[in-house]
């Protein structure tokens, strides 16, 4: 009886409930580093120990603006030097391994979104999701730059997401110089952070998807930011119509099984 059970309920779930077939993102809290995702520029994982706490698991990722600049000291207070920031094409003029090139998002460059950026660092993920389903994750902006109102227009580095299917590229920035900052320093190598937020959209049409998500540099390369990134997710939309259908199965047929019992 119970393998009766179990088996009507998979195929009555498996029929109303496509999309718990459809494979979504993948690895989007990097427990597994960055399987899954192609990656630009300078970027690794952290934990909790770089001074902001992961959203979940142990694993968070971190990209940076740095470019073979000063990334922190030595034991010996000697400077450590470090990064492997990508280049952009609006400032170089060469796409090949620029972050334009890598996000497929060259109609944003020179257009008033990323025209000033001159370096950077991204991630992204290509996955399946059907309209209704909810993709989000969790970000923090860091920064050694002047912020709120000692914030220079000129060197306004800042985060950002991209989100692309067949028809449409999109573009967001997240957070940069301007933003509400932590009233208290960062606990981190940087100056200043948002703290943990979320970005979070409901798709609109089934089908494949690109997210990338970045960090870049504005104005001048010496002074860096960064981008934390976690609990990357694509949540279907289950309604509760169909969820109560579930639960009203289930009750029938314990009730069946508890009379099927009683008769012996």
């Amino acid at each position: 009886m119970n393998i009766v059970i179990s088996a009507t309920v998979s195929i009555f779930v498996s029929l109303v409930l496509p999309n718990a077939a459809v494979a979504a993102i993948i690895n989007g809290g990097f427990e597994n580093s960055f399987d899954n995702w192609h990656t630009l520029g300078d970027y690794r994982i952290e934990t909790s120990a770089f001074g902001s706490k992961t959203v979940e698991g142990n694993s968070q990722a971190f990209l940076s603006t740095a470019y073979n600049e000063v990334v922190g000291v030595d034991e010996n207070g000697g400077e450590v030097i470090g990064g492997s920031a990508a280049p952009a094409a609006y400032i170089t003029g060469i796409a090949e391994n620029s972050l334009e090139n890598f996000l497929d998002v060259s109609s944003f460059f020179g257009e008033g979104l990323l025209a000033d950026a001159i370096e950077g660092s991204a991630i992204k993920q290509t996955f399946r999701a059907q309209a209704g389903e909810t993709l989000s994750f969790a970000w923090n902006f860091l920064t050694n730059e002047s912020v709120g109102d000692n914030s220079n227009p000129a060197f306004n580095d800042f985060a950002f997401a991209t989100l692309s299917n067949n028809s449409q590229n999109l573009f967001f920035k997240l957070a940069d110089s301007t933003t509400d900052f932590l009233a208290t320093s960062s606990n981190s190598n940087f100056f200043e952070e948002t703290g943990s937020k979320t970005f979070s959209l409901t798709l609109p049409t089934d089908g494949e998807y690109t997210l990338g998500v970045g960090v870049v540099d504005v104005g001048e390369p010496t002074i860096i930011s960064g981008l934390l990134v976690d609990r990357v997710q694509a949540i279907p939309e289950t309604s509760s119509t169909i969820s109560l259908l579930i639960l009203g199965i289930v009750g029938a047929f314990s009730a069946f099984k508890h009379i099927q019992k009683s008769r012996y």
